[in-house]
């Protein structure tokens, strides 16, 4: 079954809020662990797409945490996930407050399971919340800006007022 940013555009697109669609599409992503920034890619376009709705947009969130989850235990394997979607889920997160505050609890859920099961350090966890709560939510851009801090040279990345270590 050879992978094609179409395909994925459509398997995306019939992605309901059930657990054998979700399900099934995560292992369809997972099967396509080579392509997982374009399958990432993919979902970020129909995430913030102007018609997803609400429900669809929570559908989503819900492929992303069984995608992770079920690669958690093979993280070597599949980083590329792991990468991908941490590159955009703040932005993601940050426009779920946007569009529907009624739904920000089942996102914080999900992101409080992540930090249990340790899907991301808790200093990542930390910008998703804060970019999921953050009162003032204005462009998403998706811009960020790298810091180099003086003491130890490491990259910090500053995303919305909220710092983590670059990867």
């Amino acid at each position: 079954m050879a992978f094609s940013t179409e395909k994925a555009k459509e398997k995306l697109k019939t992605l309901s809020n059930t657990q054998q669609s979700i399900q099934s599409t995560s292992q369809w992503c997972l099967f396509h662990t080579k392509h997982a920034k374009n399958v990432v890619s993919v979902w970020n376009s129909q995430f913030n797409a102007s018609n997803s709705t609400p429900e669809y947009r929570l559908a989503l969130f819900y492929l992303c945490n069984d995608i992770l989850q079920l690669a958690r235990p093979k993280m070597e394997r599949h980083a590329l996930f792991f990468s991908s979607f941490k590159a955009v889920l703040p932005t993601v997160l940050a426009n779920v407050t946007n569009s529907n505050g009624d739904n920000i609890g089942k996102y914080s859920r999900v992101l409080d399971v992540w930090k249990q099961r340790s899907v991301y350090d808790e200093c990542t966890i930390r910008v998703f919340k804060n970019s999921l709560e953050s009162p003032s939510k204005s462009s998403s851009s998706g811009s960020r800006t790298i810091l180099t801090n003086n003491a130890g040279g490491r990259q910090i990345t500053i995303f919305r007022e909220a710092w983590y270590h670059a990867p």
